[in-house]
């Protein structure tokens, strides 16, 4: 098998960086969260999830996915209401499918190539165009920005 990785040596850093992060860090908080009451847990999935309504709406919009669009549109007037500001995925219950999508996608369906393997600080393996597709969903993120949830430190804790 062969992995076209121009920036090994960045990514082999990155990777190390990624290991120590999880160590010293990142364990230790998931472990902790793990101690949190579920039904407390599945709230903040669900609001998240909700939140990444918006992204799959434009996403699916900027790939001539209508009915998509709509879809994912319906679940977050649905969930944001019904599901009290998301915490309650109602969407589900009422059969209405959950396919998210993002700009990596996006730039998939415009037929760009997925380009060579990146190692990226804190979020993991990717490639460049996932990689390129992410900074494109934090910036929908941002630039939407339901309840200025994307503003100054709070931006870094909501980040995906």
């Amino acid at each position: 098998m062969y992995t076209y990785d121009p920036w090994e040596r960045f990514n082999r850093f990155s990777y190390r960086f990624n290991a120590r992060f999880d160590d010293a860090i990142f364990l230790p908080v998931s472990n902790g969260y793990r101690r949190v009451p579920s039904p407390i847990r599945t709230g903040v999935h669900n609001f998240f999830s909700n939140l990444s309504e918006i992204d799959s709406f434009g996403n699916y919009i900027l790939q001539a996915r209508f009915l998509g669009s709509v879809k994912s549109l319906g679940r977050f007037v649905i969930n944001s209401t019904i599901g009290i500001g998301g915490l309650f995925d109602v969407a589900t219950r009422m059969k209405l499918p959950n396919p998210p999508t993002g700009f990596s996608e996006t730039l998939s369906t415009w037929g760009a190539h997925p380009g060579p393997y990146l190692v990226v600080p804190i979020l993991g393996p990717s490639t460049l165009r996932d990689g390129v597709g992410y900074l494109g969903d934090y910036g929908l993120d941002y630039g939407v920005n339901p309840l200025n949830l994307y503003q100054g430190y709070a931006s870094y804790a909501l980040g995906r």
